[in-house]
């Protein structure tokens, strides 16, 4: 009689991403999966697509509280009616969730703020192309395309964490990778 040797620990978890890469054969146990790679797969850019749209096609109101009642604000904020100086506000919404969903993270330049240096147009940055995202002497700090810039208020990035953020971070996990 021999004793049984217990079990080593099993990881079991398995990315979406993973499951439609295995399904696909683009995928093998072990590899990694950038979100370039992720988002090949049909059913991860679908549902990327949906989600996005989603967020994008919600209409936003401004409200303000007076007492229990909600008072609507005119005119509308300019960083809600017409947030980008590029593109309409509900392509904006569908950059900002697509970089939440598939980076966890929102970058924009601040383009415009007003008299309280308050942002009132915020550009979109696709967050492949912010890399070196660190600390320094307590504040935020950012490469874009081989720039270092700090975060807003102290620089012109503004940043937005949309996904779980580690401690001692200012930055979210990206959810597909």
């Amino acid at each position: 009689f021999r004793r049984r040797r217990p079990a080593a620990a099993e990881d079991r978890s398995f990315s979406f991403e993973q499951l439609g890469m295995l399904l696909t054969g683009e995928w093998r146990p072990g590899s990694y999966v950038d979100l370039s790679r992720a988002l090949r797969n049909a059913a991860a850019w679908a549902c990327l697509d949906v989600k996005s749209s989603s967020v994008a096609e919600t209409p936003m109101d401004v409200v303000r509280y007076a007492g229990r009642r909600h008072v609507p604000v005119n005119p509308v904020p300019t960083l809600i009616a017409a947030p980008s100086s590029f593109v309409t506000a509900d392509v904006w919404l569908y950059q900002v969730a697509y970089s939440g969903f598939s980076d966890g993270n929102v970058f924009a330049w601040v383009t415009a703020t007003d008299s309280l240096e308050r942002p009132t147009k915020l550009d979109t940055i696709d967050p492949s192309r912010v890399t070196g995202r660190r600390m320094v002497d307590g504040r935020p700090q950012v490469t874009v395309n081989g720039d270092v810039y700090n975060l807003w208020p102290y620089g012109n990035v503004w940043h937005v964490p949309l996904g779980p953020v580690p401690p001692g971070s200012v930055f979210a996990l990206s959810p597909l990778e």
